[in-house]
């Protein structure tokens, strides 16, 4: 498939982002003085989306927002990158992500789901209709659970890949990995989904694929990512670079590896241009706007690897 034929469907959460920047985490009962503060659009679902349209896939993103103000801060960006939106507005209201940010780059979130919550699996099912239009399926873990398996078994249904980005940990996904075609955990939602505490990436890939995951890509920060070919692990290394904001450095990869992934590369080249894309938003501030376009990955991606 020629690359921007591609079509990709993201299933998945819409926020907005309250950043705060400062020296270090406060300890507990501590007030810090903050260096910076930002409101800007974000939600797994919607950055993911943002990156895949970046690098020229046809875009879907079936959503929920609030009828309030933040709803129409993430709408016109989405817009603006050319992501077709199907959107149900909920009066639960628009999710919020507050996220501290630390001189490092390193973050700590705190999710409140709000209209992500209310994602029902037959609102999933009307959402997506009877007819398939795209090569692959994305979700992630800030929606239900069994709004996350109703996309997944429809996408089955289908016979299209499926991708899942089981981020934030929880237990309750293990029930769905198996509908997925591939799961890209970090290494601590690795090890919430294996239930195995180690620091080894192999081990739990193969614990994770022992639980019922197909096919398992382990995030590693700036170490790469880590995959399996039968019961050997690959590791794919990522450009070097110096780190700013890691917030959407993850929905960068999973948005990169969709478009890859739709557009017919095989697993190693995939992974080679979510780590590049990944690695070009973690030297950015904020989230959807850190991911890189088609240019700058490629340039990324032929400077660590001859995958293409």
């Amino acid at each position: 498939m020629a690359d921007g034929a591609q079509r990709v469907l993201v299933v998945g959460s819409i926020n907005v982002d309250l950043t705060v920047r400062g020296p270090r985490r406060p300890r507990p009962g501590e007030t810090l003085a903050g260096t910076d503060f930002a409101m800007s659009p974000g939600g797994k679902g919607a950055n993911q989306a943002v990156q895949a349209a970046r690098l020229g896939a046809r875009v879907t993103l079936v959503g929920r927002v609030g009828d309030d103000p933040f709803a129409e801060l993430v709408r016109q960006p989405l817009e603006a990158a050319g992501v077709e939106l199907e959107l149900t507005v909920d009066p639960a209201g628009t999710g919020i992500a507050s996220i501290f940010v630390d001189e490092a780059g390193e973050n700590s979130i705190v999710v409140v789901a709000r209209a992500n919550h209310a994602f029902t699996p037959e609102g999933v099912v009307q959402a997506l209709g009877s007819r398939c239009r795209w090569d692959l399926l994305l979700c992630q873990g800030e929606i239900p659970v069994a709004a996350v398996a109703a996309a997944l078994e429809r996408a089955r249904g289908w016979r299209i890949p499926c991708i899942l980005n089981p981020a934030p940990a929880d237990e309750r996904l293990r029930a769905v990995m198996g509908l997925a075609d591939l799961i890209t955990p970090n290494e601590w939602e690795a090890r919430t989904l294996s239930g195995l505490d180690t620091d080894d990436p192999r081990a739990l890939a193969l614990a994770l694929r022992d639980r019922g995951a197909r096919q398992v890509v382990i995030t590693l920060g700036e170490r790469g990512a880590l995959y399996l070919e039968g019961d050997r692990a690959v590791l794919v290394p990522p450009p070097a670079v110096t780190p700013v904001d890691t917030t959407g450095a993850g929905d960068a990869f999973n948005g990169a590896l969709a478009w890859a992934l739709a557009g017919g590369r095989d697993l190693a080249q995939s992974v080679a241009w979510a780590n590049a894309a990944g690695a070009l938003a973690a030297t950015r501030p904020g989230a959807m706007s850190a991911m890189a376009d088609r240019r700058e990955i490629q340039a990324a991606v032929a400077k660590t690897s001859p995958a293409g």
